[in-house]
């Protein structure tokens, strides 16, 4: 109620000529946007602040890409710090020990622009186009870098505005949700597409669950979501979870929660982190409803695998020829024999150009590499993949290695159809976290323990191998 009296008078209030010109009437809108944002920073009436707020906030959001990255290139240049006030701010400090010195230094500190944001986020409306906004800047920071410090101000604001005690934790249901946010579902759902109506209606059916994070500034827009099936047992493969004619189980006895697609939705909000508060929420309400589970765990992709696989990108200790040969050595003969070349590495190169055929001999090779990627391949100081680097971080363990679990052309392209599953388990969250930050350990399930010793033998031997046979060259 508050809301529509409110908004009622900022237009009122905005009507009678704090009006900004339309972009596509107004030939100089950069200028008049300059004018109004530092007409912002001066305002004092909170009424007729919001309303010339809601103005900015609808010109901005009536501009087209190109405007946007000008508007966003005009609070860089115009609406950063003074150099010259933060050092003699800094000065005063330095010699100073007065209280109000170090709040002077803070407040020069601060770039205007982030005060321009906080003013622009409370007119109607504010806050989706500043998300909207952020998405433009994302896209445009490789060609535009002079934009990093304006991403850093609105990201910084963004992950207090969106802090998870803020968020609001709903279950969607094909019942009681509405038909727009079922079409938001199909539009947002980024792990596994939903193909159709039917196929939507089955993943929301009876042993099935689906909840959301909302904010209340953005009702109706979910900003990340996760699907569960209530299943039998270690789920392996995507295709029974995904088939839009599976039966429907019995959840009184499912013993295992199958977490199989976290979709974020919101472009611009990333780098806000709010995937681990909601699968611990959800966990939650899942053990309220059923106790009788006795397992959760996830069926999860492994996106970046094949292009680590044929050693392409920047890591700082990846596969290596030698590496992959040592890996693969068990299966040397039948690789060989299959491909019909006589180097294991060729022939497995060979047998990857169509592995779905080629499946019997490859699941054990296979599954040693991906172990390997997951643990051992790094980039950055930690595990190189990002879906892993989520659970573990998130307090999971890796349980198991599922080969040509996926057969989707996105999951073959990114990891030859491999796919893992993650575990969590309640007791264990919080120790399997803080060993994953502090240290960077992977925590393995026990059978995946002792095949960690063999890749570790294979991945350290032919480090060893490789440099002693460098250094002999050399000499």
């Amino acid at each position: 109620m508050r809301n529509r009296w409110w908004n009622r008078l900022v237009d009122q209030v905005a009507d009678r000529g704090l009006g900004l010109s339309r972009p596509n009437q107004n030939p100089d809108v950069m200028k008049r946007l300059e004018e109004n944002c530092r007409a912002l920073l001066t305002s004092r009436g909170e009424a007729s602040g919001v309303a010339l707020a809601r103005e900015v906030v609808r010109a901005v959001d009536g501009l087209d890409e190109a405007g946007k990255t000008r508007f966003l290139q005009l609070l860089a240049e115009r609406f950063g710090p003074d150099r010259d006030t933060v050092l003699a701010a800094a000065e005063r400090f330095r010699e100073s020990d007065e209280t109000a010195d170090l709040q002077e230094l803070l407040r020069v500190v601060e770039p205007p622009r982030q005060e321009v944001f906080r003013r622009l986020n409370g007119a109607p409306d504010g806050t989706r186009v500043l998300v909207r906004l952020r998405e433009t800047l994302l896209r445009q920071l490789k060609a535009h870098p002079e934009l990093k410090p304006v991403n850093s101000d609105l990201q910084h604001l963004l992950k207090s505005w969106f802090n998870p005690g803020f968020l609001q934790l709903q279950r969607i249901s094909w019942d009681r949700s509405p038909a727009r946010l079922m079409e938001k579902l199909i539009q947002y759902e980024s792990v596994h597409a939903i193909q159709s109506w039917d196929d939507l209606r089955r993943r929301l059916a009876s042993d099935r669950r689906c909840f959301g994070f909302f904010h209340p500034a953005l009702p109706d827009e979910p900003l990340i979501f996760v699907e569960v099936a209530l299943v039998q047992g270690l789920a392996t493969h995507t295709a029974p979870l995904l088939d839009p004619e599976s039966p429907v189980g019995n959840n009184d006895e499912a013993d295992t929660a199958i977490f199989f697609s976290i979709s974020n939705c919101q472009v611009g909000l990333r780098g806000v982190s709010f995937g681990n508060f909601l699968l611990k929420q959800v966990m939650g309400e899942l053990i309220s409803e059923f106790p009788h589970v006795e397992r959760y765990a996830t069926l999860s992709p492994v996106p970046g695998f094949s292009r680590a696989l044929r050693m392409e990108g920047d890591y700082a200790d990846g596969f290596t020829r030698d590496r992959i040969a040592a890996l693969i050595q068990d299966d040397a003969e039948a690789l060989t024999a299959a491909a019909g070349v006589s180097d294991p590495v060729d022939a497995l190169y060979q047998l990857l150009e169509a592995p779905l055929s080629h499946q019997e001999v490859l699941a054990e090779p296979m599954s040693r590499l991906v172990l390997a990627y997951l643990t051992r391949v790094r980039r950055h100081d930690t595990v190189a993949d990002a879906v892993a680097r989520f659970h573990l971080s998130n307090g999971a363990r890796l349980e198991q290695i599922d080969p040509f679990a996926d057969h989707s052309q996105t999951r073959m392209d990114a990891s030859y159809g491999m796919m893992v599953n993650y575990r969590y388990i309640a007791e264990a969250v919080e120790e399997n976290h803080e060993r994953f930050v502090k240290t960077g350990e992977v925590v393995l399930s026990r059978n995946l323990q002792k095949q960690q010793k063999r890749i570790n033998a294979a991945w350290d031997g032919s480090a060893a191998k490789g440099n002693a046979s460098r250094s002999g060259k050399t000499g």
